[in-house]
């Protein structure tokens, strides 16, 4: 099994592929891939991913370090008909197909190009065929493209994947007043997504901007399945409750230190107090010198929490997100 796998890592490395070893049954890296985005592995790093018999899944870099993009569609119902027909290297996946495309050293962006349809860029990777998906299913080549020595160019689908990705940025700019008139398929997911979270950021209860977006929805053509509608307000409703949670305790962080360094340093906590209490200070500032002193110590103070902070949010969301 591995040795099927090296040999077949050998050849996509001989492509230029920047390919990295993948846990078996998963799609969580074996190592640390972040310096393969930009440089591809060594043919001694790969022989060594392979030294002993535990079998792996591959992967490739995708972006301008393999000079390779892929649009991932998640299944065959999402699948776009200027897709169908292009010749170029395409897996099965799980559920869909990957299709492959050679870009030269231009910047292209991982992004969803519509529900069910991702373009694959910069910064991420994909499971190559004969891994095998945690659901069993094990990834393949479609039998036609064994013809073709290179993935076709970018350019062939170039102009539709700019059209899907103008199309997005339309989407998150257009007014919230238009949104509430109703959209076409394929806007109703991000439509009602927007008007959910600007709702629950104006302090409505879950129920309330349900019973709003259910008016909405009436409007849309044609009108998303009630499921969908609930299953929109419950996703927001947990990232916002998410986000409220770690507000607070990164509020709670950055007080905490205050009154730390304040407890350590008099002079800090005479102009911390002064700061907060003094209506001169409200009005006209603190004095320049005591100002400059104040800002210092502040900045040295909360840049590293900051960063503490904000890590703690980061891994802590990435963990609810995989729940």
């Amino acid at each position: 099994m591995n040795k099927k796998t090296l040999v077949q890592a050998l050849k996509y490395l001989d492509l230029n592929f920047s390919i990295i070893p993948i846990v078996y049954k998963q799609k969580k890296p074996l190592i640390s891939w972040k310096k393969y985005q930009g440089k591809l592995p060594t043919k001694e790093e790969v022989l060594s991913w392979f030294k002993n018999e535990t079998p792996l899944n591959l992967a490739v870099i995708t972006g301008r370090v393999s000079k390779l993009v892929v649009i991932d569609v998640d299944n065959k119902d999402a699948l776009p008909d200027w897709l169908k027909n292009t010749e170029t290297w395409i897996a099965k996946t799980s559920r869909g197909y990957h299709f492959y495309f050679r870009i030269n050293n231009e910047y292209i962006p991982t992004a969803k190009l519509a529900k069910g349809i991702d373009l694959k860029g910069e910064g991420s990777y994909v499971l190559l065929p004969e891994s095998l998906h945690p659901s069993g299913t094990t990834y393949k080549w479609i039998k036609f493209v064994k013809k073709l020595q290179e993935p076709a160019s970018f350019d062939l689908v170039k102009e539709k994947v700019l059209e899907y990705l103008r199309l997005k940025e339309n989407e998150t700019s257009e007014p919230l007043s238009e949104l509430y008139k109703g959209v076409e398929e394929g806007r109703r997911n991000v439509s009602l997504t927007r008007i959910a979270g600007s709702l629950f950021a104006d302090g409505l209860n879950d129920e309330e901007v349900y019973e709003i977006l259910k008016v909405i929805n009436e409007r849309n053509i044609p009108p998303l399945p009630e499921k969908e509608v609930k299953l929109i307000v419950k996703s927001i409703s947990k990232r916002r409750k998410i986000f409220l949670k770690e507000k607070e305790r990164i509020v709670s962080i950055f007080m905490q230190a205050l009154l730390k360094k304040a407890k350590e340093d008099q002079q800090f906590a005479y102009l911390m107090k002064k700061a907060v209490n003094s209506v001169e200070f409200l009005e006209h500032g603190l004095p320049e010198k005591d100002s400059k002193f104040f800002e210092k110590e502040i900045g040295k103070i909360l840049f590293p929490e900051i960063v503490k902070a904000f890590r703690g949010m980061s891994r802590k969301n990435l963990k609810q997100e995989n729940t």
